[in-house]
């Protein structure tokens, strides 16, 4: 379970899918639609957090601020959903690939969740989704730094980009 004191956004995310829904009696098609859509965007900020990581922090520097702004916004979701899917072909351990096959999956929840109108979403399988988000973020900060940062650097650059 994510404390209330941890800055990292993307279990803040998932929190707060958690908590829209505790309450399954007064639980909404609209907080199961913001839940789906919340369990995505912790996945996509894990990836930037880790893309980050190895920088640092200094946030009194307003010169390394916008660094690290700038290389946390690089990431883009059509370009993260194609590398996700190249990277379960890819020599990454087991659970790099289980995160990857989490964003693809949730990526396509959270379209349907956003657009449309017609899906539905059960209590039970929001429940069943952030369970498997807080493992796969789990199991993305137990690895490595290395090992984090490469899969976020395969996943969140396009490598034609600096071309």
């Amino acid at each position: 379970m994510t404390t209330q004191s941890d800055a990292r956004l993307s279990l803040q995310l998932l929190a707060t899918a958690r908590k829209r829904t505790l309450s399954p009696r007064s639980c909404t098609e609209a907080d199961l639609r913001r839940a789906i859509s919340d369990l995505y965007y912790a996945l996509f900020h894990a990836v930037c957090e880790a893309l980050v990581e190895p920088v640092g922090a200094d946030p009194e520097n307003p010169a390394f601020v916008d660094f690290l702004r700038g290389l946390y916004r690089i990431p883009e979701h059509h370009l993260l959903e194609r590398r996700c899917k190249d990277a379960l072909a890819s020599g990454f351990s087991p659970e790099v690939r289980r995160f990857a096959q989490r964003v693809i999956a949730l990526k396509n929840k959270r379209t349907l969740a956003d657009y449309d109108f017609l899906e539905v979403f059960s209590i039970s399988d929001v429940q069943s989704e952030i369970d498997l988000v807080e493992s796969a973020l789990h199991d993305l900060r137990q690895m490595p730094q290395a090992d984090r940062v490469r899969f976020a650097m395969f996943v969140g650059l396009d490598p034609k980009r600096g071309r």
